[in-house]
């Protein structure tokens, strides 16, 4: 609940070495009214672990926020910009921010008006892997700049 002291919620087994992209989710079912606090514990065979990058999540009234909204993102792979499209929200911008592999942040708190097409320019940006996360509607993309 604070970001500094935190307790398992669950837990989600995985696919073991694979070469192949691999998707895992777990839904929280009684998160707290306001912000929550997440990281993700990878432990390997041999007991070996590691914490991922604190996120944090808005629950308003300790609900889910809108899972409806659907998110494009395109070209992807991409050479110079990203087109984000996101329907099925009603509440003003959006803010999003897109981090590299290593869980840095690359572009922060970007805005989007979900009534229009966003263009993002990411020819700065080396080529490599990114993850698109959209706060506080519980989103998030990967997508590749080439």
């Amino acid at each position: 609940m604070d970001g500094i002291n935190f307790e398992k919620i669950g837990e989600v087994s995985g696919a073991g070495t694979s070469s192949q992209l691999q998707r895992y989710e777990f839904m929280h079912t009684n998160p707290i009214k306001g912000n929550n606090y997440y990281r993700l514990k990878q432990v390997d065979f041999d007991g070996y672990f590691e914490y991922s990058n604190i996120a944090v999540v808005n629950f308003e009234n300790g609900k889910m926020p809108t899972q409806d909204i659907q998110v494009s993102i395109y070209p992807n792979p991409t050479e110079d910009v990203l087109n984000i499209e996101i329907s099925e929200f009603q509440e003003g911008l959006i803010n999003f921010s897109i981090y590299n592999t290593l869980g840095q942040i690359v572009i922060r708190e970007y805005q989007i008006n979900p009534s229009e097409l966003a263009t993002i320019n990411v020819q700065s940006i080396p080529n490599g892997t990114y993850l698109l996360r959209i706060q506080g509607v519980g989103k998030a993309m990967r997508f590749i700049k080439k």
